[in-house]
């Protein structure tokens, strides 16, 4: 039997989109940094709207990184993985890893300014779901098999 090459993407322009997202996230990151020096420069807040502000454009600006992150650490995988195990622990790492940089992201918010409840409960979500996709990946890469004809499959 011929063995079949693993591919990771469904579809070949897939792997395109999934780069110019995490470029487009980049480009977002840049104007909203942009635009904040700019509104910290005008001085046109009070010290307690000031801070409201900037939990808020903190938080926009983190998950723009982290989609960005995200996306292009996808293209990456994408580009590399040689088989369906590989591809679904280089996941899960890297969702892991999202989690921690998000999870000492939001520690450092916390530190720097007082977070209000439903943001907070929001860094816990976006922090669940990293971990819980992570721990998935690297659990169904454990529980890839090979079969007879060199395809992968989870069990």
């Amino acid at each position: 039997m011929e063995q079949r090459k693993f591919q990771y993407w469904q579809w070949p322009g897939l792997r395109w989109l999934v780069l110019v997202a995490g470029a487009l996230q980049l480009v977002s990151l840049a104007m909203q940094v942009s635009d904040w020096k700019a509104i910290a420069g005008a001085d046109i807040f009070s010290s307690a709207e000031w801070q409201r502000y900037c939990i808020r454009e903190a938080l926009h600006c983190g998950l723009s990184g982290l989609l960005a992150v995200g996306f292009l650490g996808c293209f990456a995988i994408g580009q590399r993985a040689k088989s369906c195990r590989a591809a679904r622990r280089a996941e899960g790492v890297l969702l892991l890893g999202l989690a921690a940089v998000w999870a000492m992201g939001g520690i450092g918010l916390r530190m720097a300014f007082p977070v209000p409840l439903g943001q907070g409960l929001f860094q816990l979500a976006v922090l669940a779901a990293l971990t819980a996709g992570g721990g998935l990946s690297l659990r169904r890469a454990a529980h890839a098999t090979e079969t007879m004809s060199g395809e992968e499959t989870t069990r």
